[in-house]
């Protein structure tokens, strides 16, 4: 019977009838769907007995509490809410405007949004995701750099690499050279450029790592960061040194 499938049933309400279908409703708000759509297009108010439901749906959740319940928090939500972490961060910052500790096991686990949250919310650090976060390049730079706001030991293994990952830990973090990096840094002409300028700023002691430079697009911008002269030069002085030993 079309009353008792959920979806025609709202579709029936809205289309033919063109409001309210009591009989209907028992079936109606047995799916998260069809009740959010029958709140918003057939009843257009808050449906209370139908939220419970509704609730359980991650997307359908935000956009009912958007549409009916306001700014406050939604208790019968929260427990589907907390298990994305994106809604989760979001929720926590916009609307609890605090820590939200039930939802932090699921946080944790996306590195980014733990990033965000220990940055936005926290504001400090959240030690039970620094185990994800230490094996995101992206997110541990950032969460080494805005939070922690000094090295992050556990991270390094997985940098180290990755020359950008490096580069980036090396000059925002550790403000400075990371020696344990630099043979992978310098296998990129063009991370080991500015790895020069930005962390070494001066010149590679490595000759044969400063020619790759020399010979790649990259070459002005080394020289004019980090040398005196011209690529011309430094490279003649470069081939001087090599073939005098």
């Amino acid at each position: 019977m079309l009353i008792e499938d959920p979806k025609n049933a709202y579709l029936y309400a809205k289309t033919v009838i063109k409001g309210c279908w009591p009989e209907a409703e028992k079936y109606i708000i047995t799916d998260p769907y069809s009740a959010y759509h029958y709140a918003k297009d057939v009843l257009k108010k808050r449906w209370k007995e139908a939220e419970p439901v509704i609730a359980q749906d991650e997307d359908l959740c935000f956009k009912y509490r958007g549409e009916f319940i306001g700014l406050g928090r939604w208790a019968e939500a929260e427990p589907t809410i907390m298990k994305d972490p994106k809604r989760a961060y979001n929720y926590a910052f916009w609307i609890i405007s605090d820590r939200w500790p039930e939802a932090e096991q699921y946080i944790k686990i996306d590195p980014l949004w733990a990033y965000y949250y220990a940055k936005d919310v926290l504001k400090g650090r959240f030690y039970d995701a620094e185990s994800n976060l230490a094996k995101d390049p992206d997110n541990s730079v950032l969460y080494a750099k805005n939070v922690i706001k000094g090295c992050f030991r556990e991270a390094e293994p997985y940098l180290i690499s990755n020359p950008e990952r490096a580069y980036h830990y090396a000059k925002d973090v550790l403000k400075g050279r990371w020696y344990d990096a630099e043979p992978m840094i310098s296998q990129n002409v063009w991370w080991a450029c500015e790895y020069a300028r930005g962390c070494i700023k001066g010149r590679w002691e490595d000759p044969l790592i400063e020619l790759d430079i020399l010979k790649s697009k990259h070459a002005d911008r080394y020289v004019k960061g980090c040398a005196m002269g011209t690529v011309k030069e430094i490279r003649e002085q470069l081939l001087r040194s090599l073939t005098s030993h």
